[in-house]
This record gives structure tokens, sequence and C-alpha cells, in this order.
């Protein structure tokens, strides 16, 4: 049987993943230091790089070791979820 793609829903889809990407990104600006962004945008594929970056060849782009990039991770994760559990108390209590 033939099917026909909706495209509205590919164009949908596409300009939903654009505004995540930029309020993903506003975040991260808002709340983490350059080197935290750097890091998450390379283990994640965000803003152009390509996903699947180990640990090691991350260390080696921003020079430091493998371990070292992990906490970085950590700790950029960690402030991003202080906001986000921030914002959603500040929802609640308006």
């Amino acid at each position: 049987m033939d099917t026909v793609k909706d495209q509205d829903v590919d164009i949908h889809d596409k300009a939903e993943r654009k505004d995540n990407a930029k309020n993903i990104r506003k975040l991260m600006e808002a709340r983490l230091d350059t080197r935290e962004i750097t890091v998450l945008e390379m283990k994640y594929g965000l803003n152009g790089y390509d996903e699947g970056i180990t640990l090691v060849e991350i260390g080696k782009v921003i020079g430091v070791t493998r371990e070292r990039v992990r906490q970085i991770e950590i700790a950029a994760m960690q402030k991003l979820r202080t906001e986000n559990n921030q914002q959603g108390l500040l929802e609640q209590s308006h």
C-alpha cells in the first residue's frame, strides 16, 4: 500500500526542535560558563557539534583530562537542574 508522508508534521517537528534548541541555549547561557556550555554541546551534539564525542576527545579539545570533563559536565547539569527546579517553584507559587 502506498502512503503519503504528511509534510506539515515534519515542518511542525522541525520548528519545535528549533524552538527547544533556542530555549536550551538561552538557559545554558544564563546559568553556565563558556567551558560548561562547550562540554555539554560537544557531549550531547548541540549547536553544530557531532553527537557521540567522547570525554577523552572533549578533554583534548579544551585541554583537560577526561575526569575533569566528567566533573564539568556533572556541575553544569546540576546548575541546569537547580534552575529548572527553581523555575518550577516560582511557577507553583503564582
